[in-house]
């Protein structure tokens, strides 16, 4: 049932080992998604990306995205696989990552994000990151992977859904 007032946890997982990717269950869709996310790290230096639906093909989404209000890096159909979570690829850890999804049905899916990046130590500073994109299915996401770019996702690395309902 939706829950049309408040926040509604749908998803929550967490990397129990190193693996390629973190994909949650299938949830009840909901019109608005907050999604949180934190990597603890990676195999090998990548930027991790955030499919949907199973959707691992290049032809439905798109993306910019920043670190430090640099010039940004785009992708479109044709060459992205996802909405790319920053633009550094790293090994460290991205401490925290909040994506905003519009997911009311018939609609391409908007995308906004900020995030921590890069640093979960007091003596180095975080990367700011802002990002803006879409997923032009649109049919509702009831599913969320966090791939890992071509490298592990290091234990502890978690992503957790909340959902809001709209009288739409």
């Amino acid at each position: 049932m939706p829950g049309y007032s408040k926040l509604t946890p749908l998803a929550y997982g967490t990397l129990a080992a190193p693996a390629n990717t973190l994909v949650l269950p299938r949830f009840d869709p909901e019109n608005w998604l907050l999604v949180l996310v934190r990597i603890a790290g990676y195999g090998g230096s990548a930027i991790a990306q955030l499919q949907f639906n199973g959707d691992t093909g290049t032809t439905a989404y798109a993306y910019r995205v920043s670190n430090n209000f640099a010039a940004a890096t785009t992708g479109v159909a044709g060459a992205a696989a996802g909405i790319k979570v920053s633009q550094t690829a790293t090994v460290s850890p991205r401490a925290l990552l909040s994506f905003m999804i519009g997911n009311v049905n018939g609609r391409a899916h908007g995308i906004t994000w900020t995030g921590s990046d890069l640093s979960e130590a007091a003596a180095t500073a975080p990367d700011v990151i802002c990002g803006a994109g879409l997923w032009a299915t649109t049919s509702q996401i009831n599913q969320i992977t966090l791939d890992g770019g071509g490298q592990t996702l290091l234990a502890g690395t978690d992503m957790a859904i909340w959902g809001m309902g709209g009288l739409l």
